[in-house]
């Protein structure tokens, strides 16, 4: 499920690209995407090539390789736990139109500084919302047969 929220969010993110306004310093270069997560499924990432994006991918994401690779972008696609700050954002440069984050959450994103600049965000709000109820029935059920106390006993005495 959540491979498919994220190929969702490849696709959120090609649509704001097309629907961004070209009014600043928009060129007819292919849209440049920079994605900092390493797990972003294959599908997703040829989906934007074959719809003619040119895409950087970065293995292991610091903040010091992402200023080296992020000028002139359109689009990027972050993931906490890096933060995406004004340094990073004036490091993009005017072409930058939208930002996709791999999270439910987005506090690893200052909000002020895309507004202010006009950059559309998207997220993946309840992609874990499943994953989290099972969690939840889990650890209740552990907590009632008293696993955790049995795991003890039995590494005890093993």
């Amino acid at each position: 499920m959540i491979k498919w929220k994220i190929i969702f969010a490849v696709l959120k993110l090609l649509a704001f690209i097309k629907m961004a306004n070209a009014k600043n310093c928009t060129t007819n270069k292919p849209p440049k995407v920079l994605i900092i997560e390493p797990t972003t499924p294959r599908s997703g990432i040829d989906y934007l090539k074959e719809h003619g994006c040119q895409v950087i991918q970065l293995e292991k994401a610091t903040e010091e390789e992402v200023l080296k690779h992020i000028a002139d972008v359109d689009a990027l696609f972050w993931a906490p736990p890096l933060k995406l700050t004004k340094p990073v954002l004036d490091a993009a440069g005017c072409n930058m139109k939208t930002v996709a984050t791999l999270s439910a959450g987005y506090n690893h994103i200052d909000i002020d500084e895309l507004k202010k600049r006009g950059i559309k965000l998207g997220n993946t709000p309840r992609v874990l919302d499943a994953a989290v109820a099972d969690l939840g029935v889990v650890l209740a059920l552990a907590a009632a047969r008293r696993l955790h106390e049995g795991r003890l006993k039995i590494e005890k005495y093993v």
